[in-house]
């Protein structure tokens, strides 16, 4: 026997794999897209493609380059904190070391005008002169810029003869401790009445949190509709998709004829070949893209037209797996067909994702399933009617809502109450003490 003979062995094995096409995974690469983002795809392939036109036809204007120049110069020009701050240390007079840590201090700051308190101790080790530095910074405008909490935020903007007064001083000291006592006992440690109490405290909510944020403000962001929900004058309504949502590509006029060109080489004819495989399937993406988004969204507004017309206490339990067997399609295509999708209804612009939720059981075999969603709306309604502030405890609300069929634990209803940044009684209950006259 050779002596490599053992070396070698032969073995066969089958076995079954399903593949996905390059084409494939990039059509539901676009299913993916947000609107925006499948429009600057779907021009990055325009332009590196000849037979498709320059701009195509399911381009929208979004008006002429002189109305653009009008908004935007109508626009105020945004100031931005840091620098603003800067041109104010500029004026003042001090040393080149304290000017050095006030210019780090600003750059610290957060959007909000906040210093964080990590930030301050790291330049407090660091630095002998940190503490003028802060205190310059601190006397710059807006008033409780460089606060590095929400009670120094509110004590740098009280004028000084407020804050000379002894009971704002016993305010400040004892203010974690508000949320803590009734509004009785909390004046008793102010050494104030109830009455004086209540206007301290309206003077504190006068004053501005976030300082910072009327320099960068945050700018609302512009939604655009995929779906559209239209009603009809006799009830009926129907879904389409928005304008722009079905894009329609216009061949360049050059190239309409090239398979007949025999004035192009076989290297020519080759590339131009591979062009029209492209658009080909990108004309068949986007249509599918579109036939896909109305199968999910007519589902959807069947199944949850309730939600539609009366708001979400009557949003029912729907998972994506359940859209995705009924529709006949994988659970990862409708996951990529409501992302960062909307639909235009009567109550406005929706997420596509609002329209799903998960069930909570219900005592009742023979009703309906109540959806998370819904449960939350129910909170929320029962503690904004509650007669006396406080008075839903946690376990009355669960005890209400079994009433109603929901089956509900009172930890369940305390982690939906957080969930939508309600206190609990007792918190309701202190607090409208500070307010009542």
């Amino acid at each position: 026997m050779n002596q490599f003979s053992h070396r070698f062995k032969i073995s066969h094995s089958l076995s079954t794999q399903q593949t996905i096409s390059p084409e494939l995974q990039r059509s539901m690469y676009l299913l993916g897209l947000a609107q925006d983002d499948l429009e600057r795809e779907v021009a990055a392939i325009c332009e590196a493609n000849p037979l498709i036109a320059e701009m195509p036809t399911w381009a929208r204007s979004r008006g002429s380059a002189g109305q653009c120049e009008d908004r935007i110069a109508s626009m105020p020009e945004r100031r931005h904190l840091g620098e603003d701050l800067k041109a104010q240390l500029g004026l003042v007079r001090t040393s080149a070391g304290v000017r050095h840590l006030a210019c780090m201090i600003i750059d610290s700051l957060d959007p909000t005008g906040r210093l964080d308190p990590g930030d301050w101790e790291r330049i407090e080790r660091e630095y002998v002169e940190a503490g003028k530095a802060l205190q310059l910074v601190q006397s710059l405008e807006p008033a409780g810029v460089a606060s590095r909490n929400l009670p120094e935020c509110f004590w740098l903007q009280l004028d000084p003869a407020v804050k000379s007064r002894k009971a704002w001083r016993k305010l400040f000291e004892h203010l974690a401790e508000l949320h803590k006592v009734p509004a009785s006992a909390f004046a008793r440690l102010c050494d104030v009445d109830e009455v004086e109490l209540r206007d301290m405290l309206d003077l504190l909510r006068q004053l501005d949190p976030t300082p910072g944020l009327k320099y960068d403000p945050v700018e609302p962001i512009e939604v655009r509709p995929d779906l559209v929900l239209r009603s009809g004058g006799d009830g009926d309504t129907q879904l389409v998709l928005a304008r722009g949502c079905g894009p329609r590509l216009s061949m360049e006029v050059d190239y309409r004829n090239w398979r007949s060109d025999r004035t192009l080489c076989a290297e020519a004819h080759r590339f131009l070949e591979s062009a029209q495989l492209e658009v080909n399937w990108l004309q068949q993406a986007l249509r599918q893209r579109g036939a896909i988004l109305l199968r999910v969204g007519r589902l959807l507004v069947r199944r949850q037209y309730r939600f539609l017309e009366e708001g979400d206490v009557h949003l029912i339990p729907l998972t994506m797996r359940e859209v995705a067997t009924e529709l006949g399609v994988h659970e990862s295509t409708i996951s990529r067909a409501v992302a960062h999708k909307y639909i235009l209804t009567r109550r406005g612009v929706l997420a596509l994702r609002q329209f799903f939720s998960v069930s909570v059981d219900r005592q009742d075999e023979g009703r309906e399933a109540s959806s998370s969603t819904a449960v939350r709306a129910h909170i929320n309604r029962l503690i904004r009617e509650e007669a006396v502030p406080g008075e839903m405890s946690d376990a009355l609300i669960s005890s209400r809502l079994g009433a109603m069929g929901i089956a509900i634990a009172r930890r369940s209803v305390a982690k939906h109450r957080k969930q939508l940044g309600i206190s609990c009684s007792r918190d309701r209950y202190r607090w409208a003490g500070y307010g009542r006259a």
